[in-house]
């Protein structure tokens, strides 16, 4: 079996992410999931939050990456995984300030969300998790 599976993470303005992995950790809309090589084929619905990447080094231990993601869907075969999504942020292009207001605005916006909205609570829950999955990588890389 091989030891690591090509991954592909896309947003609808980039190619984010491609390379070669030994574990994919996403966060499924029913549970975290984790996808090795040979994974069974899958297709799923992705919720906003990390995506966590095991990257094969020549020697020691894989490197390991989180990002942030928007909701999305995870498609995975064998020898490959695709990870589509509307947005995808590494830690070194985010300020923690910024984050921080976008998190209390979008959970002030969800307070005051309309209870009998369920499309403008749905879209508020994920704006909170969105920002909460970016406060997160500021303490998964330190």
């Amino acid at each position: 079996m091989a030891k690591t599976v090509a991954l592909h993470v896309i947003t609808p303005t980039s190619l984010f992410f491609s390379g070669e992995v030994h574990l994919v950790i996403a966060r499924g809309s029913s549970g975290d999931l984790g996808v090795l090589p040979g994974h069974a084929p899958l297709l799923t619905t992705l919720r906003p939050g990390i995506l966590t990447l095991h990257l094969p080094q020549p020697q020691g231990e894989p490197e390991v990456r989180h990002f942030a993601t928007s909701g999305g869907a995870l498609r995975a075969m064998p020898n490959d995984v695709t990870v589509f999504v509307d947005d995808a942020f590494s830690v070194e292009h985010l300020d923690r300030h910024a984050v921080q207001v976008e998190l209390d605005a979008a959970i002030e916006r969800q307070r005051r969300c309309d209870e009998h909205d369920l499309d403008a609570q749905r879209r508020e829950r994920d704006a909170v998790s969105l920002a909460n999955a970016k406060m997160q990588l500021f303490t998964e890389t330190a």
